[in-house]
């Protein structure tokens, strides 16, 4: 134990030493605080590049999906022109009669660029749903609208089919000497069939373009929202037969069983709205009013 006298030999010393001591510790703890700020600093930078990149790719499939979608709507709407056009002139007893010119290879072509492009778009949020997990609902709203669109198109392809030109075989050409062979002239008999199955097929087609917006809208919330604090709006359809879909958690349960479960005729509610808009269901509309660019 020491003595008074060495305390007081020492004291000046423990006075001049300890502030060296504290400041020393406190410059290492400042450092350290510093480091790992910078550290956390540099890890909250990396991540909004990432999701910057992510961002980037899945737009780039959102962009070509909403391309392929106005090539193919177009199409069909070009050849609905065309076929009233037609209509028209035979009972204004035109001659020549016109005829339609869209091939039924473009109708087609145009068709599978827009499913496979919706289809290339469902595997690429796959890849990055550890962004998000609840971004897997638009695979499934993706999935089930896909599905409208084929039935669709396949009864709009059966009504139409014998009405377009198509190519005839390298033989027929030469014999022919012309490389079209026009199968049967637009009649007035058959439009109510014609344009109904073009209402649901335009229907259809809309649906998967609203859901390819939304799913722009929640990604740029969802990646780009911190970055800019900033938020975009959901989309906003007049018609409640439409279903707006969204990564929010509380909807995403209703979006599922929307989508998912089906009731004892074996349709879900997404399936049935579409029937009943397209007139093929009680409470739908009849749908011969031709449906050129309505936008749910």
């Amino acid at each position: 134990m020491l003595s008074v006298k060495e305390i007081d030999e020492i004291a000046p010393l423990l006075v001049t030493i300890l502030p060296l001591l504290v400041g020393v510790v406190m410059v290492i703890y400042q450092m350290e605080r510093q480091h790992k700020d910078n550290n956390l600093l540099q890890l909250s930078n990396h991540k909004e590049e990432l999701k910057l990149t992510v961002y980037k790719e899945i737009s780039e499939y959102v962009s070509c999906a909403m391309q392929r979608y106005v090539e193919n709507q177009n199409i069909i709407n070009s050849l609905m022109r065309q076929y009233h056009n037609c209509v028209i002139c035979q009972d204004a007893n035109s001659n020549p009669s016109p005829k339609i010119y869209t091939k039924y290879t473009e109708l087609s072509d145009a068709y599978l660029r827009m499913v496979r492009s919706l289809t290339q778009l469902m595997c690429k949020l796959e890849e990055y749903e550890i962004v998000d997990k609840n971004i897997e609902i638009f695979r499934t709203a993706f999935a089930s609208v896909v599905q409208l669109i084929q039935e669709a198109y396949l009864e709009f392809q059966r009504h139409i089919f014998s009405y377009l030109p198509h190519d005839d075989s390298k033989k027929r050409q030469e014999q022919l000497g012309v490389n079209i062979k026009h199968v049967k002239s637009p009649i007035q008999q058959d439009i109510e069939a014609i344009e109904h199955s073009f209402n649901s097929y335009t229907d259809a087609n809309l649906e998967g373009y609203c859901f390819v917006s939304d799913l722009s809208r929640e990604v740029q919330n969802v990646l780009l929202g911190n970055l800019f604090n900033n938020q975009v709006p959901p989309r906003e359809p007049s018609d409640s037969h439409y279903v707006v879909v969204t990564t929010k958690p509380e909807e995403i349960e209703r979006l599922r069983v929307y989508f998912k479960e089906k009731d004892d005729d074996g349709l879900t509610q997404h399936q049935k709205d579409f029937m009943a808009r397209s007139g093929k269901s009680p409470g739908g509309k009849s749908g011969n009013a031709l449906l050129i660019s309505p936008f749910p």
